[in-house]
């Protein structure tokens, strides 16, 4: 056999091999390029809800402790109740000017909502005559206060909220005006108050919070005189700038 038919036979040999490690070459490229488009689609398409239940700058900006300053009643905040006599069941609607307060939260890593604190004060306000006769009587000092932190599972979120609901042990702290001046009454202690609390972040990037809560039937009662039903509080706060 001469130099150059050898040659020839040794490519003639090759050659199926060369064909066939081509192939798998190109089939591991074409399979790597499919696995690029799989990663890349699932990228748009966004990760599945529960993997990212917080927004991550919305998460970042509430990792520490962060405080809301509470709206008075110009600013949307409010709270009612109504007041009832227990000599003849006259009613009478309540309706507590907001004045001010402090909410402070955060979300702690395993994405929960976090009270730290909450303080809402209210103007004096008069409890009809017709309730508690011949006179009235003046609250004066009310306050709504956490009684002690609590942590609650976020319910919600988008892009830019979170909302979650929450049962908060709250003290509502007062006094009370007589002739002889005023007396301070023992604070009464609401052990679960169903609070809805919602954080977002606005079109300026300023964070705001909103919480409602609500205390249907009797949660006081003063020397069968009167009794305090119905509770309603919507807070209106937001971080300042």
């Amino acid at each position: 056999m001469s130099k150059s038919q050898a040659v020839t036979k040794r490519c003639l040999v090759l050659a199926p091999l060369l064909g066939s490690l081509v192939a798998g070459i190109a089939g591991c490229a074409d399979a790597s390029l499919g696995d690029a488009s799989v990663d890349e689609r699932d990228e748009d398409e966004g990760q599945p809800v529960g993997e990212k239940p917080v927004d991550q700058n919305l998460r970042e900006r509430l990792a520490a402790p962060t405080s809301f300053v509470v709206a008075d009643q110009l600013g949307g905040s409010r709270a009612s109740l109504m007041a009832v006599a227990l000599s003849d069941g006259q009613t009478a609607a309540v309706e507590l000017s907001v004045v001010g307060g402090l909410v402070t939260l955060s979300l702690d890593p395993e994405d929960r909502v976090v009270f730290h604190e909450l303080l809402v004060d209210t103007d004096d306000v008069m409890v009809s005559p017709a309730v508690v006769p011949p006179a009235g009587l003046m609250l004066t000092d009310l306050t709504v206060e956490l009684a002690e932190p609590a942590r609650v599972q976020v319910g919600s979120w988008s892009d830019d909220q979170v909302a979650a609901g929450a049962e908060l042990a709250v003290d509502v702290k007062w006094a009370v005006e007589v002739d002889h001046g005023v007396v301070d009454l023992a604070p009464i202690r609401l052990t679960d108050l169903a609070f809805d609390v919602s954080v977002e972040s606005d079109e300026s990037g300023r964070l705001a919070a909103r919480l409602s809560a609500s205390q249907p039937g009797v949660f006081w009662s003063w020397a069968g005189i009167f009794e305090l039903h119905d509770l309603e509080i919507d807070l209106v706060a937001a971080v300042d700038p």
